[in-house]
């Protein structure tokens, strides 16, 4: 079981899929023939879908052979904010993890803050308690610890600046 974090086109009819799993950890795997009009995987392997999936070693990346959502999140993409506030999570995810490394905790961290924003008109909140939740789950922080600025956090840590960040922060504050 994973969540898709991003689908990026790759050739003629396919595609890079980054997903997060909970026992094999970010992987970015190839999907042959995705993008034709008959693909069975078409619909399948849409960012912050929570799948079932198989694949298997191939020369270069591995190769997805099967999927099945389990967790399509609808509302997720109905809602502009809730699609800016979901990438915002993807992206806090792929760069606080190394390829391959799993982390059973943080995965249900990210699948559980997925399901309150499908259901919750409450992104602000939900968007600071995900990042505290995930400082807490890395070992950053500890329940009890007082910080204001949870991104600057996670961009310290990580080294990194978190692209959709500003987008994210303009569409909460509307």
């Amino acid at each position: 079981m994973g969540i898709v974090l991003s689908v990026m086109d790759y050739k003629d009819a396919d595609c890079l899929v980054e997903i997060f799993s909970r026992d094999l950890g970010k992987n970015l795997f190839i999907a042959k023939g995705i993008r034709r009009f008959k693909s069975k995987k078409r619909g399948s392997l849409e960012a912050f879908n929570e799948v079932n999936f198989s694949w298997s070693r191939s020369k270069g990346l591995p190769l997805i052979l099967e999927v099945k959502v389990e967790t399509p999140f609808p509302n997720i993409k109905k809602n502009l904010n809730k699609m800016a506030l979901a990438f915002y999570f993807c992206e806090v995810v792929k760069k606080v993890t190394r390829e391959e490394d799993p982390h059973p905790d943080l995965y249900d961290v990210l699948s559980h803050y997925f399901s309150q924003i499908e259901s919750s008109r409450l992104l602000k909140a939900a968007r600071q308690n995900f990042l505290r939740e995930i400082l807490i789950t890395l070992g950053y922080l500890t329940q009890n610890s007082k910080l204001k600025n949870f991104d600057m956090e996670i961009e310290k840590i990580t080294e990194k600046r978190i692209n959709s960040y500003r987008v994210g922060k303009a569409l909460l504050s509307s």
